[in-house]
C-alpha cells in the first residue's frame, strides 16, 4: 500500500483549511406563525453539570457574529461540551454561505428552537465504563435552523422550513428534519462514497435528490448544489426513526448503529436560476473563494488516492488468483450442470461466501470503535500537529484495510477451493465486503475531521 501517497493528500488538505477560523455550534426549535425580528433581552440558564446546556438566543444577531466555519465545511456554534450545526435559510431558497465575509450580509430573524431549550448530553466511556471529560457521543439537538433575512430589508418571512422537529428522549430515536425551503447545500454532505447523505444521531442517512426538470446534479460542484433549493421531500418532517446499536460480546453498545427503521429520504428541488444568487455566490470574495476551491480540490485528491489505494487492496485477492488458478478453472467450463445441480451449486456457494462475508463484516465493524478509542489516545500525545493527526488516521484506516484484504483473501480461497468457478459469484460477494469497509473507513475520517 501507498502510504505516503495518502498521507502527503491528507496533509495537503488539511494546510489548505489551516487557515480557517475554528470554534463551535449551535441549535434550536420552535418557530413562530410569523417569523420577526425581535430586539428582546433573554437571559440564558447556566449550566449546573456536564450533561446538560441551554440553548442561546440568536434572533436579532448578525450572522457573521454567531458560531464559526468549520473545517467540515458547516457553520457551527459550541454549547456545552459540545457543538451544534447552524442552518441557515432564506426565504426563497437562495445560499447565505458559510463563511464571515457572506454572512455579514444577514440576520437571524427566527430560530427553530426556542432560546433555554435543554440540551441534553451522554458521554462515550472507557473500556471500563468510565467517562471521558469532554467526548460526546450523543446530544438530543444536533441542529437548530435559523431563517435569516438581509440586513436593511424588508422582506416578509414566513415559516417555510421551521417546522418545530420534535427532540428525541434518548439515543434511539431521531425524527426526519424539514428539509423544505432549504438551499441544497445546507441539506447535508457529500459521503466519501460519493453519495448525498445527512447526519442522524450515531448515523447517517440517504438523500435522494429528484429535481423537477430531471436535470444532474453533480454532488462535488458546490455551486451546483447552491443553485437549487428544496420544495417537497418523502417522507415528510417529524417522521420517526428508530436505531439499533451494534453491542461487544459482553453486550455493551458501541457507539455505531446497525440498524435503523429510515435509510433514505427523497429531497425534490428546483434550481434557483440565473437570478436566484446569494451574496455567498455573486460576490467575489477573492482569497476566501480561492482557499474553498484549493479546500475542494484537495478533498477531491485525497478521496481520489484512498479510492486508489482501496481499490488496489482489494483487487489483490483478485490478480492473484490468475496466477494460483489454472487455466481451465479461470474460464465457464464447456459442459453445464442440469437446472437443479446448477441451483444445489448455487446454493452452496453463496452459503459459503455468505458466512465468510459476515465475519469479516463483524470483524471490520467491532474494530472500528477499537480504532477511533486508539486515535483519541494517540492524538493526545501527537507533537506534529496536523501532519501527526493525518499519519495516526492513516494508520487505523490501514488497519482496517488489512481485514478487507485478509476477508477478500478468504473469499478468493474459497473461490479457489470449495466453488463451482464463478468469478462473478466471488467478485460480488467481494464488492460488498469492499463497500463495509468504506462505511467503517468514513467513520473513522469523520472522528479525525471533528479533532482537527
Amino acid at each position: 500500500m501507498n502510504r505516503k501517497k495518502i498521507i502527503s493528500a491528507v496533509i495537503a488538505l488539511l494546510l489548505l483549511t489551516a487557515c480557517s477560523s475554528d470554534n463551535g455550534s449551535g441549535k434550536e426549535e420552535k418557530a413562530s406563525e410569523q417569523p420577526a425580528q425581535t430586539q428582546e433581552v433573554i437571559q440564558i440558564k447556566e449550566s449546573l453539570d456536564k450533561y446538560t446546556a441551554y440553548l442561546k438566543n440568536y434572533v436579532g444577531r448578525n450572522c457573521a457574529s454567531i458560531g464559526y466555519e468549520s473545517l467540515g465545511g458547516d457553520r457551527n456554534d459550541e454549547i456545552g461540551n459540545g457543538y451544534i450545526h447552524l442552518i441557515m435559510i432564506t426565504e426563497d431558497g437562495t445560499y447565505a454561505g458559510i463563511d464571515d465575509e457572506s454572512l455579514k450580509d444577514y440576520v437571524v430573524v427566527a430560530q427553530s428552537y426556542a432560546p433555554n431549550t435543554e440540551i441534553k448530553f451522554i458521554y462515550e466511556t472507557d473500556s471500563e465504563g468510565k467517562e471521558y471529560d469532554s467526548l460526546i457521543e450523543w446530544q438530543n439537538i444536533e441542529e437548530v435552523v435559523l431563517k435569516v433575512k438581509k440586513v436593511g430589508s424588508n422582506e416578509k418571512t414566513t415559516n417555510k422550513g421551521m417546522t418545530p422537529i420534535n427532540i428525541p428522549a434518548d439515543k434511539y430515536t431521531a425524527y426526519v428534519k424539514d428539509y423544505v425551503g432549504r438551499n441544497l447545500a445546507n441539506c447535508g454532505y457529500v459521503s466519501l462514497g460519493g453519495e448525498y447523505r445527512d447526519e442522524y444521531a450515531a448515523t447517517n442517512i440517504l438523500l435522494t435528490l429528484i429535481t423537477d426538470d430531471g436535470s444532474y446534479i453533480d454532488l462535488e460542484d458546490s455551486e451546483s448544489l447552491q443553485n437549487y433549493y428544496v420544495t417537497a421531500q418523502n417522507p415528510s418532517p417529524n417522521t420517526e426513526i428508530r436505531f439499533e446499536y451494534e453491542t461487544d460480546s459482553n453486550g455493551k453498545e458501541y457507539s455505531f448503529t446497525r440498524w435503523e427503521s429510515l435509510t433514505e429520504i427523497e429531497l425534490y428541488v428546483t434550481s434557483l436560476g440565473t437570478a436566484g444568487t446569494s451574496s455567498a455566490t455573486d460576490q467575489d470574495t477573492g482569497a476566501s473563494d480561492d482557499l474553498t476551491d484549493s479546500f475542494n480540490d484537495a478533498k477531491n485528491d485525497l478521496m481520489a488516492v484512498g479510492s486508489e489505494i482501496t481499490g488496489e487492496l482489494a483487487g489483490t485477492a483478485k490478480d492473484a488468483l490468475g496466477e494460483l488458478l489454472p487455466e481451465t478453472a479461470q474460464e465457464p467450463q464447456s459442459s453445464e450442470p442440469t437446472q437443479q445441480e446448477a441451483a444445489t451449486v448455487s446454493s452452496a456457494d453463496s452459503a459459503g461466501y455468505e458466512a465468510i462475508y459476515n465475519d469479516y463484516v463483524q470483524r471490520l465493524r467491532n474494530a472500528t470503535p477499537l480504532l477511533i478509542s486508539e486515535y483519541n489516545s494517540e492524538k493526545q500525545s501527537n507533537t506534529e500537529g496536523i501532519s501527526g493527526l493525518a499519519k495516526i488516521l492513516n494508520n487505523k484506516i490501514e488497519k482496517q484495510a488489512e481485514l478487507l484484504n485478509e476477508g477478500i483473501g478468504e473469499l478468493a480461497k474459497y473461490y479457489f477451493s470449495n466453488s463451482s468457478g464463478s468469478y462473478d459469484e466471488y467478485e460480488e460477494w467481494a464488492d460488498k465486503l469492499y463497500d463495509v469497509y468504506m462505511e467503517e473507513a468514513d467513520k473513522l475520517y469523520d472522528v479525525y475531521m471533528e479533532s482537527v
